[in-house]
């Protein structure tokens, strides 16, 4: 019986010792039901250029409606919740975080993915924010209009470059933006503030964004100095590498709140009332057979999530959703 007892004490002692060793490595990351593994950017170019109003990591959407909640999503549609009553735009979500802008301030804040520990990030009107990993990239809109980075936690802020920027995009070492002090030209600038360069003489550059096939992506209105209309409006992509500028993708259509997304770009169409359009990225369809027509409505912000469109509409400020094939049109409260 002793023989018994001890065996069963052992057993025991081994199975604590299993538990603590091994099983305590096992413990999930806290919010990890909603991810596999964590956003390496915390939203596409393309959406932060249209407001933020979505991002996706996993199989989850994060998304506003047209009264200010934060939502989320399955990418099927299902489990449809919200988190907030009250957020804001700029949506990034990185890991158990989601990061946005203040509805009523722009100041940067985050919460758990689960709506709960909304915090103060950054106390500056900020603008174009993009989460990288561990840092913060953004305008900041309240002081001078300048590129500067700060760590997820607020510390560690540092100036990036010295000119009014709009439309940055994040892509590896690379910050891309618009430099409002020289024309709306295309600069770019290392995420460690060196190496600022202009690369090219285009002016009044619009929706700049760096996809994540490498192209930088714009679109360009006729300055008051072209010579040749043709090649001075429209849907541009450029190799950022050898700053050369391919043909246009399409310039028979006035576009606006452009976003690329894999194999597409979207965007409104003013010369249609503000319709949702999208092209491929190729250049293909630049005529109407392969140009398709998603929606009836004067479109503003639109950002795409898996196989959604989340956009706002332009006449009562309204948000919507439907699927990148035009279907499914849906009104979000």
């Amino acid at each position: 019986m002793e023989s018994f007892t001890k065996k069963i004490s052992l057993f025991l002692v081994f199975t604590l010792i299993f538990s603590l060793t091994f099983l305590s490595g096992c413990k999930k990351e806290e919010g990890s039901e909603f991810y596999d593994k964590p956003n390496v950017y915390g939203n596409t170019a393309g959406n932060i250029q249209n407001h933020g109003m979505a991002t996706m990591q996993g199989d989850w959407i994060f998304f506003i409606g047209s009264l200010g909640s934060l939502y989320r999503m399955k990418q099927d549609g299902s489990e449809f919740t919200e988190i907030h009553e009250y957020a804001g735009f700029g949506l990034n979500v990185v890991g158990e975080w989601i990061y946005f802008i203040g509805w009523e301030d722009d100041k940067l804040y985050r919460m758990k993915l689960d709506g709960s520990d909304v915090s103060l990030v950054i106390d500056e009107e900020c603008g174009f924010v993009t989460v990288h990993e561990d840092w913060i990239y953004y305008v900041n809109v309240g002081l001078d209009g300048c590129i500067y980075k700060v760590k997820t936690d607020g510390s560690g802020k540092k100036k990036l470059n010295a000119a009014y920027s709009e439309y940055i995009s994040v892509l590896g070492d690379w910050i891309y933006y618009v430099n409002v002090d020289r024309d709306e030209t295309i600069y770019r600038v290392s995420t460690e503030g060196v190496n600022n360069e202009k690369l090219r003489d285009d002016e009044e550059i619009e929706s700049l964004q760096i996809a994540y096939d490498g192209w930088l992506y714009f679109s360009m209105v006729v300055p008051s100095s072209a010579s040749n209309v043709e090649d001075s409006y429209g849907i541009f992509k450029l190799a950022p590498d050898n700053n050369e500028r391919s043909k246009v993708i399409m310039s028979f259509d006035n576009n606006e709140h452009l976003n690329v997304t894999g194999d597409w770009i979207y965007y409104a169409n003013s010369n249609d009332g503000g319709a949702v359009y999208k092209i491929k990225t190729d250049g293909s369809g630049v005529r109407d057979e392969m140009k398709y027509k998603l929606n009836q409505v004067q479109s503003g912000y639109m950002n795409v999530v898996g196989n959604w469109i989340i956009y706002r509409e332009e006449e009562w400020g309204m948000i919507f959703m439907m699927k990148t094939d035009g279907s499914e049109n849906t009104f979000i409260p």
